[in-house]
């Protein structure tokens, strides 16, 4: 939750501690929540402590809750408790209860006039047209009831100095919770000031409710749950642009940056171009459904799917998400790639070389890794900018700080299965495992890009478990973008026949939901495919397990 979740605009500093230090989470929460939620808890105060987003600690504290002693359980859940407050009103959709002070320092005022009435009203006006956006429009499922703990079972909406906002779920070691809201009573503290740093956090936040009641709680996932609120806010409230200050985090060192592991404050917030990318790419409900795959997949996993669905790979998409980070700023192009580009930072490359060499490097999973190389050629000044990306989720999921090597050959000369880069530049390429990696070449500000179109000899996974839900099977294009698929079980008799399309996504393969004709999953067990197009056959086996 950006700095949503912090008391505080201006911070030292925030880290993230190891899910098992529960002793030091339960610290820092305590030193999160003592000010705005707990009175008489000087015995638990701890000076000096560092601030940390609250959302992310929330969802690490609650996924450690059983960890905790019975009195740290009982100050947990007491600083968990909803304020109370002086008055509350309902908003025009009957959706809303928006919780607030008439006087004091919680008291609201967006704009220093003084008027609580007006700016309550904006709350309310604010949260019905994101709750349009993202349950009408958008099919997101909406939080679930409360059971009137805010008093009725309208969502609620507590409005008290926080910075920005942040999220609160009832439920501490549940798969899903109800959840409510708190925003900031000024917002004069934020980047964005006044009622439209309202309008962006209830955008952000409501997102949050509808992620941890609807869907799932996996705070391994943090990053994610980040990058969908914080793009909601982008795609509800496009004029506001409240995630600019995050972006630099992400362009200037994008090598460090994995989509599968959340290291530094602003991971997720500078990563909401991935779901803008995402929507320009595939239209608006690729978000709901990841959401609905993220609720027996991870994060990632849940994206991969979702964009396989759509008829590409991950690996494809993290090489054309690179090209759109690398066309910004004054590199931006007219009505192509980010709408916003041009107000977007310039991407840095990991190294900028002066000659035509190769590189070994050793790249996070599912992250994009950009060198520069400049150099003379015919007497002209040339730039060749390499975008390599690792699209490696298995080992990223295992271990989040996990790199893999990848080499980069690069000549001036040919050499054995290479391939020019440019019709109008001797300069050779080859990239090493192509399964994983893919490169993409930008000479002059002029994008070629390649991706190894290799035919697998075999399907994958395997052996295939029904949880993964997707098999690829080889196809090679035979006139046509068609391919027949039929499967049989060990005694032949066949369970599945129908037309695949072919896709070119990494490897030459089609793609089967590996359901019968009946649409039931395959039992565990030996099955035979066959796969024509045009007059060439690829036949095999495969194992099926159900897990």
């Amino acid at each position: 939750m950006k700095f949503f979740c912090i008391s505080f605009f201006v911070i030292i500093y925030c880290i993230l501690l190891p899910a098992q230090n529960t002793d030091s989470l339960f610290n820092v929460f305590i030193n999160r929540y003592q000010t705005t939620n707990i009175q008489n808890m000087e015995p638990y105060r701890i000076e000096n402590a560092p601030v940390k987003c609250g959302f992310p600690l929330m969802m690490q504290v609650y996924a450690n809750f059983n960890n905790y002693n019975e009195t740290q359980k009982s100050l947990i859940k007491r600083m968990a408790d909803r304020p109370v407050m002086h008055k509350s009103i309902v908003s025009p959709s009957g959706f809303f209860r928006i919780h607030y002070d008439t006087s004091g320092i919680n008291s609201p005022d967006f704009d220093n006039d003084g008027l609580i009435d007006k700016d309550i009203s904006w709350i309310g006006l604010s949260a019905d047209s994101v709750y349009d956006y993202q349950i009408n429009f958008l099919g997101f499922l909406p939080p679930p009831s409360d059971e009137n703990l805010g008093g009725d079972e309208k969502y609620d909406i507590y409005v008290i100095p926080v910075g920005y906002g942040e999220t609160m779920i009832d439920c501490m070691d549940c798969s899903t919770s109800s959840s409510y809201i708190k925003i900031d009573n000024t917002f004069s503290r934020t980047f964005t000031r006044g009622i439209n740093g309202g309008r962006v956090t209830i955008a952000h936040e409501f997102q949050h409710s509808i992620q941890l009641g609807s869907y799932i709680i996996r705070w391994e996932d943090l990053f994610y749950y980040e990058i969908s609120a914080t793009a909601m806010e982008e795609f509800i409230y496009d004029k506001i642009n409240d995630y600019y200050q995050y972006l630099p985090n992400y362009f200037n060192s994008p090598h460090n940056k994995s989509f599968l592991r959340m290291s530094s404050l602003s991971d997720g917030y500078d990563l909401a171009i991935w779901n803008i990318f995402l929507v320009e790419r595939f239209g608006s409900d690729i978000l709901k459904r990841v959401w609905e795959i993220m609720r027996t997949e991870r994060a990632m996993d849940a994206v991969a799917l979702a964009i396989q669905e759509k008829g590409s790979s991950l690996k494809e998409e993290l090489s054309e998400f690179g090209i759109w980070t690398y066309f910004t700023n004054k590199r931006a192009l007219e009505n192509k790639y980010f709408k916003e580009a041009k107000n977007y930072p310039l991407i840095k490359p990991s190294e900028v070389i002066d000659r035509i060499e190769g590189r070994q490097l050793n790249t996070y999973c599912v992250s994009n890794t950009y060198l520069e190389y400049r150099f003379e050629k015919n007497g002209f000044s040339d730039t060749l900018a390499v975008i390599i990306s690792n699209s490696y989720i298995e080992s990223g999921l295992s271990n989040p700080q996990a790199l893999t090597q990848v080499d980069l050959q690069l000549s001036e000369n040919y050499f054995s299965n290479s391939y020019r880069i440019s019709e109008y530049v001797d300069i050779y390429a080859k990239l090493s495992n192509s399964m994983v990696f893919s490169d993409v070449y930008i000479y002059n500000n002029v994008p070629v890009q390649f991706f190894s179109r290799n035919i697998i000899s075999s399907p994958y996974p395997q052996p295939f478990k029904n949880s993964q839900k997707i098999i690829n099977f080889p196809a090679e294009p035979g006139g046509t973008n068609e391919a027949e698929l039929h499967i049989y079980d060990v005694n032949m008799m066949q369970v599945y026949s129908g037309n695949e399309s072919i896709k070119n996504t990494g490897q030459t393969v089609i793609s089967w939901f590996a359901r019968d004709n009946s649409g039931h999953k395959l039992s565990s067990g030996i099955y035979f495919y066959v796969v024509k197009s045009g007059d060439k056959i690829s036949k095999g086996k495969f194992a099926v397990i159900n897990d």
